[in-house]
C-alpha cells in the first residue's frame, strides 16, 4: 500500500478554521437580515426545507464519503477510477433523492409546509455529487484551494442575500441562492483539482469499484439517513408540533451553533487520513485518545462561550423577537461535550468497515430522541426540544460504546478526554496531533 503526500493537519485546520471565521463575519450579518426580514415563521419554512434536504443527503451520497476518504488515502494509484465511480454513483442516487422528495411533497403533510422552499433547494442534492473533489483534497489533508473557492462562493451568496433583503424579496429567492452557492462550490472545486500541484488523476468508472463502494456505502448511507433524522427530529417536533414561528426562534440559535460545528467536524476529518494509516495497535488508541481530547477541548469552549453570550448575543443579532431562543443556544452548545465524541465514534466505525453497527447506534440514538421530544416538547416548547437533545447525546455518549463491541474501544479514551482539556500535561498531545 503505497501513500499519497499529505499537508498537516495544522495547515488544512487552520485554513479551515480561518476561511470559516472571516466568512462567518460576514454570513452572520446577512443570516441576521435574513432572519429579521422573513420574521420567525417564514424564518423557519426556510430552515425547516433546509433541514429536510439535510436530513435525506446522506441517501444522496450513498454513505461514500468516509469510504472514499480512506480508500484514497490507502490506494492513491485508484484515484481516478475511486472519484469517478464516486461521482458516476452520487449524481444518480442525487438525481433519485430529489425525485422522490418532490413526490414526498405531493403526498406528504409533513414537509408539504416546505414545498415553496424545497424546489430550488432539492437540486442541492444533484450538485452534491461533485463533492468528491473534495474528498480528494480531504484525503491530502489539503485545505487551502477548497477554502478559497468556498469562501468566495459564501461571501458572494451572502452580499446576494443582503441585496434580496434590501429589495423584499420572498423566502423562495433565498432558497434559490442556497442552490445555486452549492453548485458553483463543487464546480469549483472539481475544476481545481484538475490544476492544483499533484493533480487529481482524470475520472473514470469503473464497474468493480462500483460494486465495492455500494456494498459498504450503502450501509453508511442507511446509517446516516437513520442519524440525520436522530439529530434532526427535535427540529421536525418543534415545527410539527409547535409551529413555524417557534421553528423560526429554534433554527435561530442552531444557525449560531454552525461555526463550533464546523471546528470540530474539520478537526475531525484532518486527522481521519492519519488513523486510516495506522494499525489497530496501542497507537491508534492513543491517537484516539488525543482526538477525543481535541473533540472535547472544542466543545468546553462551545458550551462556556455560548454560556457567556447567549443571552445577550441572540437578541442582538436577529432582533428581540427571537430573544426567547437563546437558552435552545445554550443547551446545544453543552450537549456538544458529547455530540463531538460522536464524530469520532462515526469514523472509527468507517475505519472498522462496521456499516451495520453504525446503523444500529443511529436507530436506538433515534428511538431515545423520539421519546424524549415525546415527553418534552409539549410540556417545555423549544427549550424541551433543545433538552431532549442534550440528553439523548449524553445517553449515547456512553450508553453506544457499552453495547456495541465495535465501538467498545472508544469508551476509555472517550472518557479520559473528557476532561483533558483542564489538563495542561496533555496539551503538549493537542498540538502534537495537529501539527504532525
Amino acid at each position: 500500500m503505497s501513500l499519497a503526500k499529505q499537508g498537516r493537519p495544522a495547515h488544512f485546520v487552520a485554513w479551515l478554521i480561518g476561511e470559516r471565521l472571516v466568512r462567518g463575519t460576514v454570513t452572520i450579518v446577512a443570516l441576521a437580515a435574513v432572519a429579521r426580514h422573513l420574521a420567525p415563521a417564514n424564518f423557519g419554512v426556510l430552515n425547516f426545507a433546509l433541514a429536510v434536504v439535510s436530513l435525506v443527503t446522506p441517501l444522496a451520497q450513498l454513505g461514500i464519503d468516509l469510504i472514499l476518504v480512506r480508500d484514497l488515502v490507502r490506494y492513491p494509484e485508484k484515484t481516478g477510477s475511486l472519484l469517478g465511480t464516486s461521482f458516476a454513483l452520487r449524481l444518480a442516487a442525487g438525481i433519485a433523492v430529489a425525485a422522490g422528495l418532490m413526490l414526498a411533497v405531493r403526498f406528504s403533510s409533513v414537509v408539504a409546509g416546505a414545498q415553496p422552499a424545497l424546489g430550488p433547494l432539492s437540486l442541492i442534492l444533484i450538485a452534491q455529487a461533485g463533492e468528491v473533489a473534495d474528498c480528494w483534497f480531504r484525503s491530502r489533508v489539503q485545505s487551502r484551494a477548497v477554502v478559497l473557492i468556498r469562501g468566495s462562493v459564501i461571501v458572494g451568496g451572502a452580499i446576494f442575500k443582503l441585496v434580496l433583503v434590501s429589495i423584499g424579496a420572498g423566502l423562495v429567492a433565498f432558497a434559490w441562492v442556497y442552490a445555486i452557492e452549492a453548485a458553483a462550490f463543487v464546480s469549483g472545486v472539481a475544476i481545481c483539482s484538475r490544476f492544483v500541484e499533484g493533480r487529481a488523476e482524470r475520472w473514470r468508472f469503473d464497474a468493480t469499484v462500483a460494486a465495492m463502494l455500494l456494498r459498504e456505502g450503502i450501509g453508511f448511507a442507511a446509517a446516516g439517513f437513520i442519524g440525520a433524522l436522530s439529530i434532526r427530529i427535535d427540529q421536525i417536533a418543534v415545527a410539527g408540533t409547535l409551529g413555524d414561528a417557534a421553528a423560526g426562534l429554534y433554527y435561530g440559535a442552531l444557525r449560531l451553533m454552525e461555526v463550533p460545528i464546523f471546528v470540530a467536524s474539520t478537526t475531525a476529518a484532518s486527522l481521519f487520513p492519519a488513523l486510516a494509516i495506522v494499525g489497530d495497535d496501542p497507537a491508534m488508541h492513543q491517537k484516539l485518545e488525543t482526538i477525543f481530547g481535541l473533540m472535547s477541548a472544542i466543545a468546553w469552549a462551545t458550551a462556556i462561550g455560548a454560556t457567556i453570550a447567549g443571552p445577550w448575543g441572540v437578541p442582538l443579532l436577529f432582533g428581540e423577537a427571537y430573544r426567547a431562543a437563546w437558552p435552545v443556544f445554550v443547551i446545544h452548545a453543552w450537549a456538544t461535550l458529547f455530540l463531538f465524541s460522536g464524530l469520532i465514534r462515526s469514523n472509527f466505525l468507517a475505519l472498522r468497515s462496521a456499516p451495520g453497527t453504525q446503523a444500529f447506534a443511529a436507530t436506538l440514538v433515534l428511538g431515545i430522541q423520539v421519546l424524549l421530544n415525546l415527553a418534552l416538547v409539549r410540556r417545555m416548547g423549544i427549550t424541551g426540544a433543545a433538552t431532549s437533545f442534550l440528553l439523548t447525546q449524553f445517553v449515547s455518549a456512553w450508553l453506544l460504546p457499552l453495547l456495541l463491541p465495535a465501538l467498545r474501544p472508544c469508551l476509555l479514551p472517550q472518557a479520559r478526554s473528557l476532561l483533558a482539556p483542564w489538563q495542561p500535561r496533555r496539551w503538549k498531545e493537542f498540538i502534537a496531533a495537529i501539527y504532525g
